[in-house]
C-alpha cells in the first residue's frame, strides 16, 4: 500500500497549487507566516503579561483576553494563572501519567519476575497493557500537542484524552 499512498500523495500536491506553496513554505519552518505572527507578536505579549505577574497571573479575565488566541496553551495557563496555576495544570496531566507509567513499570517487572503467573492475571492481559501503553502515548502526546495548540480548553479532545487516560490506568 505505500506506493499507493505516495502516488496519491504526490499527484495531490502537483494538481494542487496551495498544496504545492504549502509544501514550499514548510521547507524552512521557522519562516512560514502563521508561526511568524506567533513568535513575534502573540507569544512575546503572553511572555510579557506573565512576567508582569508570574507568580497568580492575572486571572481567566475574560474581557481583557477575549479574541486573542496565543496558540500555545502553556503561555494562555501562565498569563492568566501564573506559575500556581501551571503547577496545578501540569499535575492535571501528570497524576494519570505517574499512575500509567507505575502500571506499566510493575507489569513488566511482573512479566519478569514470572511470565507464567503475569499471564494468568487480567492486568496481564495484552489488551490491557496494550491499551495502558496507548493511553501514556495519548498523555504525553496531549502534552506536547498543547506548546503549539489547545487541548485543555478543547472539549472534544478532553473527552478522547480522558476516556484513554482512564482505560489506561484501569
Amino acid at each position: 500500500l505505500l506506493p499507493v499512498f505516495v502516488w496519491a500523495f504526490t499527484t495531490t500536491v502537483r494538481t494542487n497549487q496551495g498544496n504545492t506553496q504549502r509544501i514550499a513554505s514548510l521547507q524552512h519552518p521557522l519562516q512560514a507566516d502563521s508561526l511568524r505572527a506567533r513568535l513575534d507578536s502573540l507569544w512575546l505579549d503572553a511572555a510579557d503579561d506573565f512576567l508582569r505577574s508570574p507568580i497568580l497571573g492575572f486571572g481567566p479575565a475574560k474581557v481583557f483576553y477575549t479574541n486573542v488566541f496565543t496558540d500555545s496553551e502553556y503561555l494562555d495557563v501562565l498569563k492568566e494563572f501564573g506559575i500556581v496555576g501551571m503547577l496545578a495544570y501540569l499535575l492535571y496531566y501528570a497524576y494519570p501519567l505517574a499512575r500509567l507509567w507505575k502500571g506499566l513499570r510493575n507489569q513488566r517487572n511482573a512479566t519478569i519476575a514470572s511470565p507464567a503467573a503475569a499471564a494468568l492475571e487480567p492486568s496481564g492481559q495484552p489488551f490491557h497493557q496494550l491499551t495502558a501503553r496507548f493511553a501514556f502515548i495519548v498523555g504525553v502526546t496531549s502534552l506536547l500537542m498543547n506548546i503549539g495548540e489547545s487541548t485543555f480548553y478543547t472539549q472534544l479532545l478532553q473527552a478522547s484524552i480522558w476516556l484513554w487516560l482512564g482505560l489506561g490506568v484501569m
